[in-house]
This record gives C-alpha cells, structure tokens and sequence, in this order.
C-alpha cells in the first residue's frame, strides 16, 4: 500500500485559498442573512432596507472574491503574472492580511456603538487602506474621507439611521 504526501508547493497554493474560502463563507452568510430579513413578515421590524443592504453586500463580497485574482498564479510557482513586476515589492502575506481584515471588523463593530458611523468608519477604513493597501498617508486619508462622504450621503437619501456615536452626527 503506497502513501502519498502532498507536495510542499501544493499544500502552501492550497493554503493561499483559505482567505477566499473564509470570505465566500462570510458573504454566503450574508446573503443568507439578507434574505432572512427580507423574508420578516412582521412590518414593525423595518427589516426591508437592512435585508437590502445585507443582501447587496453579501453578493458584492461573492462576486468580487470569485473574480479575484487566484493565489496561484502568483504564489508558489516560481513565475510571474503578466503585468506583475510592480507587485515585486510588496510580497504576498494572504493570512495576515485575512487576520488583520478580521481583526478590522470586529474593531468596526466594537467601535460603532460608542463612536458611532462616521468616526468607526474613517478610523476603519483608514487603517484598511494604510495597513493592508500599503496606501501613503495623504491617498488613504483622501480615500477614507470620500469613501465615507459617499457613503454616509447614501444612507442618508435612502433614509437609514446611522448611529450618531460622541459626534451626534
């Protein structure tokens, strides 16, 4: 009876899908989240905009992960993408830039009752695009405050309540 053992290289390319198989797993709860209060009959609970946006992330968070690019392409092969030679610099760090992802979204929830929507989101957001982007400071900082303005004026036409925090806002 033969045993075969995994390829050190083929362990580590099927490592590098635990990321993307984490974020499947979290936009498929989403969705079904999404649906679950879309599906509450009870009108009282004003579930319909939050099953939307739930809904609508969980599908965006799925498309995006399934159309990523693939860590094998990139990781254990020895070669180069086409177009990869600016990419040289920053290495590949999939498990920590996931934990660090993790790690943000638990820090946005914990901070969202108490500082509220505007402050969690810039700290949040800003902290993505400058740890995990490698983003300079002034381009983070300018994409942390359009991304939120966009964002905030979105919820505010569609009349969700955010949480105002110690900003009252």
């Amino acid at each position: 009876m033969a045993t075969t053992t995994r390829s050190p290289s083929r362990a580590r390319t099927l490592g590098a899908y635990a990321p993307m198989l984490v974020l499947l797993l979290l936009a498929g709860l989403a969705v079904e989240e999404g649906l679950r209060l879309l599906l509450t009959i009870d009108p009282a609970a004003q579930a319909d905009m939050a099953g939307w946006y739930i809904l609508v992330l969980g599908v965006v968070l799925a498309a995006t992960t399934a159309y990523s690019e693939r860590p094998s392409v990139t990781e254990g092969t020895g070669e180069d993408a086409p177009g990869d030679s600016d990419d040289a610099a920053r290495p590949a760090t999939p498990y920590r830039d996931m934990t660090i992802c993790l790690l943000l979204v638990a820090a946005y929830a914990a901070l969202l009752a108490t500082l509220g929507y505007v402050l969690a989101g810039v700290v949040v957001v800003f902290v993505f695009l400058h740890v995990i982007s490698r983003y300079g400071w002034i381009k983070s900082t300018v994409y942390t405050l359009v991304m939120n303005a966009v964002f905030i004026a979105l919820f505010e036409l569609s009349g969700v309540v955010l949480p105002a925090g110690i900003l009252r806002f």
